[in-house]
């Protein structure tokens, strides 16, 4: 788990990540809210699925994804 938005972090904020597929041509990722280490011991707010990335070996392709944060959420 890589913590992107810190808590008691300002808003309206905006952060970004590198990401990369786990296997060939999908990339899946979870987005929790807690501070714990494990994600089991945190909050699972959703999960976004990134299809048709096109053919290459794991952790090849880097994407950025950006996460805004205001008053409503993310």
């Amino acid at each position: 788990m890589t913590p992107l938005i810190k808590c008691n972090t300002t808003v309206p904020t905006k952060k970004s990540e590198s990401l990369s597929t786990l296997t060939i041509n999908l990339l899946t990722h979870q987005v929790f809210k807690g501070e714990h280490a494990q994600t089991k011991d945190n909050d699972l707010l959703g999960k976004f699925d990134l299809s048709g990335i096109p053919p290459a070996p794991r952790d090849a392709p880097q994407i950025e994804v950006t996460f805004d944060m205001d008053t409503n959420g993310i």
